[in-house]
């Protein structure tokens, strides 16, 4: 489910592997961009401990960052 953007803090802190203060460095990154160009993904009953972040480019290109796979034990 695409995530709400008073929540994008903390799937970016997901993404970044819980640091705070590189997810807010993400985040002022993609504040230059416009909003439609991103999407961050989540489950929302996940606590947001993975995420997804899409970001469009030029041409037909995107960039797709995740947080790493789960071990299922």
């Amino acid at each position: 489910m695409i995530v709400a953007k008073n929540k994008h803090l903390e799937a970016a802190t997901a993404l970044v592997g819980g640091k705070n203060h590189r997810a807010q460095s993400l985040l002022q990154t993609l504040s230059n961009r416009p909003s439609e160009s991103y999407r961050f993904i989540a489950q929302q009953n996940d606590a947001m401990s993975s995420a997804v972040l899409v970001v469009l480019n030029n041409g037909a290109t995107a960039t797709i960052l995740a947080t790493e796979p789960a071990l299922d034990s």
